[in-house]
């Protein structure tokens, strides 16, 4: 989507502005530059003698993202002033200067506008108005052809911090209520093609070795590579049988870890 005819018209009719970049350690910078409106490419092209070696150069190396204002005064007051503002993604290019422009530099900045707001650029319309603007096909974009530009702030970063959160409750809850299937329905499908239904298995065993359990190999799912360990305290235990007692011996349950989300009984 190019700009609309009142934005061309206004930044045709003018050929100075000041452009803010922001340096490499974070410092924002603004500079009074000459600038040309590219039609055949819907770019505004700014040029200057020494380009390749001035600090918004090489700024828009490290961040390309811009803001671009041109603006003027036709009146008194705030309603005689009028501007515009181009706000998008620069890129380093080049080009073959002018013969009339002699000493000018072949690297200019190319701004490819993304968001545009004025305020009485329009006669039509006067007042604030805004336009936001989609890259197009061989617009020659830093970013590639019609490929958005992904971030991880604005909106867009709030919404997958909201989605990382509710992953994490969903998963904490999962564990707290010994609830398998709401813990396994968020991790990756077993070789066969379909998603676990519960967490591998720990295959229970009467054993007093001091090694820690660990998941079963043979149950699916990501810890499948897990080798099974068998766990460090007996799961029955004989009590001594004192005089009087039945001949049966008593059982008791030890368990070594919590129960989640199955545990094999071999009892």
């Amino acid at each position: 989507m190019p700009l609309d005819h009142a934005h061309i018209r206004y930044l045709s009719d003018h050929h100075q502005g000041r452009l803010a970049t922001v340096a490499p350690d974070g410092t924002p910078q603004n500079k009074p530059v000459g600038y040309y409106y590219n039609p055949e490419l819907g770019t505004i092209d700014i040029a200057g003698f020494t380009m390749d070696t001035s600090a918004k150069y090489r700024n828009i190396a490290v961040h390309p993202e811009v803001s671009f204002v041109v603006d003027d005064a036709i009146g008194e007051g705030a309603l005689g002033m009028r501007f515009v503002e181009v706000r998008g993604r620069a890129e380093q290019a080049q080009i073959s200067p002018p013969a009339e422009e002699e000493g000018l530099s072949g690297h200019i900045i190319r701004i490819h506008p993304r968001r545009v707001v004025s305020w009485n650029a329009d006669p039509e319309h006067p007042g604030l108005k805004s336009q936001t603007l989609a890259a197009t096909a061989g617009s020659g974009s830093p970013t590639g052809e019609g490929r958005p530009t992904l971030g991880t702030n604005g909106l867009a970063g709030d919404e997958a911090a909201a989605v990382v959160a509710n992953l994490v409750a969903e998963l904490q809850a999962g564990i707290d209520t010994h609830d398998a299937e709401s813990y396994n329905r968020h991790f990756v499908p077993t070789s066969s093609g379909a998603a676990p239904t519960a967490l591998p298995s720990v295959a229970t065993t009467t054993s007093t070795a001091s090694t820690p359990p660990y998941w079963d190999t043979v149950s699916a799912g990501r810890h499948a590579t897990r080798p099974f360990r068998p766990s460090p305290l007996p799961l029955t235990s004989s009590l001594p049988m004192s005089a009087g007692s039945p001949s049966t011996p008593t059982t008791t349950r030890l368990n070594p870890m919590p129960a989640f989300p199955r545990w094999r009984s071999t009892s």
